[in-house]
This record gives structure tokens, sequence and C-alpha cells, in this order.
């Protein structure tokens, strides 16, 4: 996987929701991929309008994504982020799924300990933390 801080967006998936935020950060100029692997033709046709870049498989997808969005159905948050960590992503992952506040925080747990820790600073904030982020 190449370096992620100059690289592109991920949207998993362009379902109705995530095919408008991804068709508003390439309005803003960013380049925005989608994983065509077991999604249908709607997924595709919204992808295509939204004027995003197809690719085969997930790993493709990540190769050199600097951010990865996830917006798909509640059910499918959590094998989406375990697919993601899976193949190594070390980018900005952003859970965006309408989950509850636990589940939320449990991806945002797995997604931190994929991490290196000398990618993080000083650590992530936390609420009582006067010394805000890393």
């Amino acid at each position: 996987m190449t370096d992620p801080s100059s690289g592109h967006v991920v949207v998993l998936h362009p379902g109705e929701m995530g095919a408008a935020v991804a068709a508003a950060a390439v309005r803003a100029g960013a380049r925005v991929v989608w994983c065509a692997e077991g999604r249908g033709p709607a997924t595709a046709a919204r992808a295509e309008q939204a004027g995003l870049v197809r690719t085969g498989s997930l790993a493709e997808a990540l190769d050199g994504a600097a951010t990865v969005l996830s917006i798909c159905p509640p059910a499918a948050a959590d094998a989406t982020a375990d697919a993601v960590l899976e193949l190594g992503f070390t980018g900005t992952f952003v859970d965006a799924n309408a989950v509850s506040p636990e589940r939320a925080r449990a991806i945002g747990e797995r997604v931190i300990a994929n991490r290196d820790p000398g990618r993080l600073g000083r650590g992530r904030w936390r609420p009582s933390s006067p010394q805000g982020p890393g």
C-alpha cells in the first residue's frame, strides 16, 4: 500500500447517501474511488453519475488511499471496517454509518488498535485531556 498522505478518497459504498457525499467530494476536487465487487447495477449507476472512479476490488480501491468513508447499511458497518483493516489500511477511516454510539466506539477502537503507534503522535484526544489531540 502506498503512502496515504497524498492519496484519494474511497467511498464504501455509493448507495443514496454515500453517492451524495462522494459527489460533494468530487465537486470539491477530490479523486473518489469505489469498489464494484459485490455491488449491483443501481450502485454502479449512482457511482458513475457522481463521477467516481470504479475499481474491481477493495484492495485496489485502498491502494494509495488517504481516506475511507464508510457509509453503508448499519448491518454492514462492522464487516466493512474489518475488511478495510484486514487489508492493512493506515489512512483516515471515517465511520459515517447510522450505528449506535456503542458500536461506533467499538469500530473506532478496532481502527485505533490497527494503527502504527508511531503515526499517532501523543495518542488520541479524550474529553478529560487538556492537551487535545497529539
